[in-house]
């Protein structure tokens, strides 16, 4: 297996998501114990996804990179496929077609077993089920991460950058490639929900809106993502 480095991007909360973050990431040591950690924290109010995430880009060593959420668990078959796959050809991978939301009792009661259990939908029934999100865990190259810029950190606090990196990673890179499977996401507080009345809510549609025109156009998409 190629080198191997998972970027976190993580704001501490010295509560719920500390306690997921710490699960999740045992859970990569016991699984995949020869990857690379690498978390990226920023000090921005509100908190800037895509600045962690390039953040601890640079820490990283990997020929392959994991942007993987602090709060949210992965299947190993999955992830080993999407590893082989983005370096056999050129695409990027999305380790999974469901991506499974939990209420709190599941996920409390997920956290009580050991880190590498095995997590199905069966064992552990999530409250929701949806089909084509781009986030939770993204498998690509370090030359794809580059050939795009990164994250966009225009995009403040949560919402739009992961679509973004979409748009762009298709139209700048390659197809993305997806296995059948499922990530799960552990129930926590929700972060406070941004609305139209917030000027950076409004900033990141807009933002979004342009990435969405510009998929399928290189030259567009690379002055878009100042590459």
């Amino acid at each position: 297996m190629s080198s191997v480095s998972v970027l976190f991007p993580y704001k501490p909360d010295h509560g719920r998501r500390d306690e997921l973050f710490n699960w999740v990431k045992r859970r990569w040591q016991s699984l995949l114990p020869e990857v690379e950690i690498c978390v990226g924290e920023t000090s921005d109010v509100p908190f800037n996804r895509s600045r962690a995430i390039n953040l601890a880009a640079e820490k990283a060593s990997g020929d392959t990179l994991i942007i993987a959420d602090t709060d949210t668990a992965f299947e190993k078959d999955a992830i080993l496929e999407g590893i082989a796959q983005v370096n056999q050809e050129k695409c990027w991978f999305l380790p999974y077609r469901d991506y499974c939301r939990l209420d709190e009792p599941t996920t409390n009661r997920l956290l009580k077993e050991n880190p590498d259990i095995e997590v199905t939908q069966k064992d552990f029934t999530p409250m929701e089920i949806t089909k084509g999100y781009v986030s939770g865990a993204v498998i690509l190259t370090r030359d794809a991460f580059r050939a795009v810029g990164g994250f966009d950190d225009r995009f403040q606090d949560w919402g739009g950058e992961d679509e973004a990196f979409f748009h762009a990673a298709k139209t700048l890179w390659s197809k993305v490639k997806r296995v059948d499977g499922s990530v799960f996401h552990l129930w926590h507080p929700p972060a406070r929900q941004a609305t139209e009345r917030d000027g950076k809510y409004l900033d990141n549609v807009w933002l979004l809106l342009k990435y969405q025109h510009a998929e399928g156009s290189p030259l567009v998409m690379k002055t878009l993502c100042r590459v």
